[in-house]
């Protein structure tokens, strides 16, 4: 009787032993895949939910269910997706637990995520446990108040969760995941060595990526796998807010989900299609100051450009131009990427902008253009401008030099430098062509000028993003420049034969001409032609002679600068 009394307490307290592993399996639903954040201290479990993606789908169904068909099982799978920095810290702590892209240190963590979870899942009750009974603790009040203390809010990372992975083939798997953030996604796969474990690889700007909107499934397609290794998948999420994910690494086949030789034959391939609106702008983020002629420029990322190993039936998006209006006419349609207002907006505001795009589909080997156009509408902001009172600048007129036009006005109140703009001809556009700083500059020389032509130029005074009005009329003026004068000859008594050179664009000549060489008492005359004999000169003095070129418009008349001074002695 004793013996089987011993043998009965034997008996229960082998149970009791057993109790803990079997409690493990009730943290796992079927198709839970593992993201340890952390792998020292902590874990967090996320169920795979079905997504709205046309490629990659999995459905996992939960543990408990008793109605799972053969064909379910089979296109399910558990994966262990894991933080490849976090499992290197949890082996050596002197390790930077932020690891850039550029500088990955190799996993020294092993499989012991993966053997935790295989532990797991043989288990089946949870574990009953007895907290120990202890003296409470003796408490003694404060005596004073603690001084508060500000903890910094750290950056989050960007949250990467495993909802799917489909098997295509044995060459051939579909990944389904999803992020909290815009962005891109770069990745690599690794295949596993013999010991199971993989090579940490570089995984950089270089690898494959795709393109990835904050809460909406995403898919990786992996292609052309040896058939006779296992794989691991590395990648990491940079966001377009600044935010990147960490270095994850996903077992893949974890639940040898991967079909057989002789048992699966390979199907068809499922084309990747995505929506034209998972296409994404960058640049327009923060409010814009459109102040009078600013322009900024702004990238567009067509759905499915992203990908660089295209498949039979795939689709892409590609941008060809951009409106405010829904339904543009032809010269409101804009193919360059850059925004801005000729008038500026100075209140702030609200503003869709419908971006167009051409759907391409890859057949044969190449990307095959359709007729397929749709529209996606996003939306950019206009900041307030403070707006300054500035005077408007008076014209204070030009003239013609050496070096070009000159061009001068008057100061104007309040401002800090100026803009210069200029018409050319008949034409009735003004054109910016300097912008000068300082309230005291007021003359500007245009020397890309040409002989001639006539130019009209006016100016606008600025301080910041503030612009004044300006003189709509401006300042006119020809672009002449001074004959080049032979050295004057006397070949009569009293008289001197003056000539020159042809000025592009002149229509006469003035000769001007004195017995001093300040020009002192000068006596103008005008000529139209190439020579000019002067005559009733004092017989044996010497004169000094310059030419000048003019030309009428509109009938005002104007002139070139003066030509250099020459002289020669009359004869007696």
């Amino acid at each position: 009787m004793k013996k089987k009394v011993l043998a009965l307490f034997l008996s229960a307290a082998l149970c009791v032993t057993l109790l803990p592993a079997t409690g493990m399996a009730a943290e796992f639903g079927s198709g839970d895949a593992e993201i340890t954040e952390n792998a020292a201290d902590s874990q967090e479990m996320f169920s795979a939910e079905e997504t709205t993606e046309p490629v990659g789908e999995t459905e996992q169904p939960a543990e408990d269910s008793e109605d799972i068909s053969e064909e379910m099982a089979d296109n399910s799978s558990d994966a262990t997706m894991e933080d490849v920095e976090n499992a290197e810290n949890a082996e050596n702590s002197e390790d930077d637990p932020e690891v850039l892209l550029t500088e990955l240190i190799p996993e020294a963590a092993g499989d012991s995520m993966e053997e935790e979870n295989a532990e797991a899942m043989s288990a089946s009750a949870p574990e009953l446990t007895v907290p120990p009974i202890t003296d409470p603790e003796p408490t003694v009040p404060p005596t004073a108040d603690p001084e508060p203390t500000v903890t910094p809010t750290p950056v989050p990372k960007i949250d990467v969760k495993w909802t799917g992975e489909k098997w295509v083939s044995r060459s051939s798997v579909n990944v389904t995941l999803k992020v909290d953030a815009n962005g891109v996604c770069y990745y690599k796969a690794v295949a596993r060595k013999k010991d199971g474990t993989s090579d940490v690889p570089r995984v950089d700007t270089g690898n494959s990526r795709v393109a990835v909107t904050a809460d909406r499934s995403f898919v990786i397609y992996l292609k052309n796998l040896d058939t006779e290794k296992e794989f691991d998948l590395y990648l990491k999420v940079l966001g377009s807010d600044g935010r990147t994910s960490n270095l994850k690494k996903l077992k893949l086949n974890y639940r040898g989900a991967r079909p057989k030789y002789d048992v699966t034959p390979t199907p068809a391939y499922t084309p990747y299609i995505p929506d034209v609106k998972d296409s994404f702008v960058r640049g327009l983020d923060s409010p814009l100051k459109f102040t009078p002629n600013k322009y900024y420029n702004f990238t567009v990322t067509g759905a499915g450009t992203t990908n660089s190993n295209p498949g039979p039936g795939d689709v892409k998006w590609v941008p060809v131009y951009w409106s405010t209006s829904p339904n543009p006419t032809d010269n409101r349609k804009n193919t360059t990427w850059r925004i801005g207002s000729a008038k500026g907006i100075n209140k702030a505001a609200t503003y869709n902008m419908y971006i167009f795009f051409q759907k391409y589909v890859y057949q044969k080997s190449e990307w095959k253009k359709t007729d397929e156009v749709q529209s996606a509408v996003y939306q950019f902001r206009s900041a307030a401008l403070t707006t300054v009172k500035l005077t408007t600048p008076g014209l204070s007129g030009t003239s013609n030099s050496p070096a070009g036009i000159v061009f001068k006005w008057k100061k104007a109140a309040n401002a800090s430098g100026y803009k210069i703009y200029r018409r050319t001809g008949n034409s009735s556009k003004w054109v910016n062509i300097a912008t000068v700083s300082g309230s005291n500059t007021l003359v500007y020389t245009d020397g890309s000028v040409k002989a001639g032509t006539m130019y009209t130029y006016t100016v606008r005074a600025y301080k910041g993003s503030a612009l004044s009005a300006y003189n709509k009329n401006g300042s006119r003026i020809v672009r002449l420049t001074a004959p080049v004068q032979y050295k004057p000859s006397s070949k009569a008594s009293g008289k001197l034969t003056v000539r020159w050179k042809k000025a592009a664009g002149a229509s006469g000549y003035q000769i001007q001409y004195a017995a001093s060489r300040s020009m002192r008492g000068s006596r103008t005359v005008s000529a139209s032609a190439l020579t000019r004999t002067l005559s009733g000169l004092k017989k044996g003095s010497t004169y000094y002679v310059r030419i000048r070129a003019y030309k009428k418009v509109s009938g005002k008349t104007y002139y070139s600068t003066w030509s250099s001074v020459k002289n020669a002695k009359v004869r007696k």
